[in-house]
């Protein structure tokens, strides 16, 4: 039994919480633009394996932004062209090499933790550690399944909140 909603009222109650969270509804690999409501998907055909490491506070996106403005920042942007057509490609380390986010240090200035937690990631030699979005969670890409496995296990015996995660071929 239905609720009264179709898709479309789902969307916009979704868009209306985040910039981003009206395409958490569908996931799959896509380029999104504006503050989310534009949405351009691409298949990828491999799979994917990453450690995310997750913080035990969080990070205000409005206050990162500004963060970053005020402190003139410049971080390293990535290539999203580049990035998109390693993926597409199944180069993880090209992806690798155009992976970056210029909210990093914003964001560890807002919460060491975060810094702490991608120094961690780091020394567990992944292909890249990044940050999702404005903060709060770190994460790592690995080669293949095994070596995820061998990181997530390191981290989960020293109890750290850590998730393992693979991409779905899109």
């Amino acid at each position: 039994m239905g609720y009264g909603y179709d898709k479309k009222d789902i969307k916009d109650i979704a868009d209306s919480l985040g910039s981003d969270s009206g395409y958490q509804l569908t996931g799959g690999f896509a380029r999104i633009k504006n503050r989310g409501e534009v949405v351009e998907n691409f298949k990828v055909e491999n799979k994917l394996y990453f450690v995310c490491l997750l913080s035990d506070s969080g990070v205000s996106t409005k206050e990162c932004f500004k963060a970053y403005d005020e402190d003139n920042y410049s971080g390293v942007l990535s290539n999203n062209d580049e990035l998109i057509s390693s993926l597409i490609k199944g180069d993880i380390k090209e992806t690798a090499k155009n992976l970056n986010n210029a909210l990093m240090a914003p964001a560890f200035k807002l919460n060491n933790e975060i810094k702490k937690n991608l120094e961690v990631l780091k020394s567990l030699n992944p292909l890249v550690v990044s940050m999702t979005g404005s903060g709060a969670t770190v994460f790592s890409i690995y080669e293949n399944e095994e070596l995820s496995k061998w990181a997530y296990d390191k981290l989960k015996k020293q109890n750290y909140n850590v998730l393992l995660l693979s991409s779905e071929n899109s």
